[in-house]
């Protein structure tokens, strides 16, 4: 009975209840033990959204660094030789008048608890997991501790070609804030104009009707000037939320300027929060205009059709990335085919360079992904959807926006079956414009007709380095 309450709770929270469930899972005694339970793919967690960090002021916005940030705290956090590692913080006094958040990736199968106080649960070590932490947490000495768990054969569905890196830290944003964001851009069907459309998602965590003003600037690509301007008078209820959508063209010559792997210019926007005459949020975004489309098998940028070149790419290094990426450009790839998700500056890296990106859920399976029976592999074992359902939406929330990503891929090496069949059409449902792929599809519906060649990442960077001129030195004389 267990088991079928927590598997229905997680196919709502894929249905958009994510926020609901978060809140009652606050009441959730824990009393058995959920990483046992394939269908559980967290307890507790926030709502799935855009992965980003807010700012208190334009100055450290624009800056786009979160340690810049006085409401940004990284945690180190060392397991060692056991299982529970803890980490004591202080919480600075000014914190506790706004919404503290916990970030996680890199553990997977853990619990969370907030002073001794178990809060939380998540099972997937690649995709972040945030927990709200705003209820438990106290003035001045905390201790945040996790437990975590050692996952049976059965139960690891992960990618394991990699020891993902830990990114663990604690942030804080207004009581008024951006909950969420969603920016999409299209051209007009004359080709002369695009149209930016920007979907705010705002929340109040005040008991009181509050009253405030959201807007938003653009600017040119490279500190350019300022194009475009919108300002809304908005007012939520007391813990309540609401969606805010801008919807224009813009003129200034942006059809001149738009994002693809030949021209990676992006726009500079800032959206920002005005609270009782006071700026109290920003939040710096990249648009990249333009759109990609996929019609009877052919995928297109800005109306021009892509033969897509792509290489594997896995565990990225944020010192090799920038010049593996241009070893691939000069190569003639203009596509990576990820492994599995990656940390977000990577997709900053991608956009700067040019490169497309396949985005590709955790979901890989053990030695039964071949058995078609039912139950007979966790891709056909409908006691699993939760946990599919969760990484794969998880996948999609955080990094949607982004104008790199042209494809989804559902997993691999996981055999096909009824959470594959599930997970596709939802992935479908979110939109038909970006083609959702699945290798292990073996000829069934669920996997869109897109050609794509594969070559091996490492294989090719391995050739570019012996083919690289050797240095020679010179000597003076």
């Amino acid at each position: 009975m267990k088991n079928k309450i927590m598997h229905a709770k997680y196919i709502l929270a894929i249905c958009g209840m994510s926020a609901a469930i978060a809140a009652s899972a606050q009441t959730h005694s824990f009393t058995w033990e959920e990483w046992q339970d394939p269908g559980v793919y967290s307890i507790g967690t926030a709502p799935l959204r855009t992965e980003f960090i807010s700012f208190a002021t334009r100055e450290q916005a624009e800056k786009g660094k979160s340690e810049v940030s006085p409401f940004y705290m990284p945690l180190d956090i060392r397991f060692g030789m056991t299982n529970s590692a803890s980490v004591n913080i202080d919480i600075p006094y000014m914190w506790l008048d706004r919404e503290v958040f916990l970030h996680v990736e890199g553990i997977e199968a853990y619990y969370v608890k907030i002073n001794d106080r178990t809060i939380g649960y998540a099972s997937d070590d690649i995709t972040p997991a945030e927990f709200n932490i705003s209820r438990w947490i106290v003035d001045g000495p905390n201790t945040i501790t996790f437990e975590r768990q050692q996952l049976p054969n059965e139960r690891q569905i992960g990618y394991d070609g990699f020891e993902p890196d830990m990114n663990v830290y604690v942030y804080s944003q207004p009581k008024l804030r951006i909950e969420n964001y969603t920016v999409t851009t299209r051209i007009d069907s004359s080709g002369t104009r695009c149209f930016l459309r920007t979907e705010v998602a705002l929340a109040n965590s005040y008991n009181s009707r509050e009253s405030f003003r959201l807007g938003y600037d653009l600017y040119m690509p490279n500190g350019g000037k300022l194009i475009h301007y919108d300002l809304r008078e908005v007012t939520l209820e007391g813990n309540g939320r609401d969606t805010v959508v801008f919807d224009q063209p813009i003129y200034d010559n942006v059809m001149g300027n738009l994002w693809s792997a030949e021209t990676p210019k992006l726009y500079n926007m800032m959206l920002h929060i005005n609270y009782d005459k006071r700026w109290i949020e920003y939040l710096p975004i990249e648009v990249g205009f333009g759109e990609t489309t996929f019609a009877d098998g052919v995928l297109s940028r800005n109306g021009k059709p892509v033969s897509v070149k792509a290489v594997s790419y896995g565990k990225p290094d944020k010192a090799l990335t920038p010049t593996h990426l241009k070893t691939f450009k000069n190569a003639g790839y203009n596509t990576l085919y990820l492994t599995a998700p990656c940390p977000i500056w990577f997709y900053d890296m991608c956009e700067a360079a040019g490169m497309y990106v396949i985005e590709r859920a955790n979901v890989y399976s053990s030695d039964a992904a071949g058995n078609r029976e039912v139950g007979g592999a966790p891709s056909n074992d409908p006691a699993w959807l939760g946990t599919y359902m969760g990484r794969t939406a998880a996948m999609f929330e955080r990094v949607k926006t982004r104008p790199c990503i042209i494809g989804w891929s559902l997993g691999g090496n996981v055999g096909n079956g009824y959470n594959m069949y599930k997970t596709y059409q939802w992935m479908k449902a979110q939109g038909p414009s970006v083609p959702v792929i699945f290798d292990d599809a073996q000829g069934e519906w669920n996997t869109d007709d897109m050609d794509v060649q594969v070559a091996d990442g490492v294989t090719v960077l391995e050739q570019a380095t012996q083919q690289a001129p050797a240095s020679r030195k010179t000597t003076k004389r």
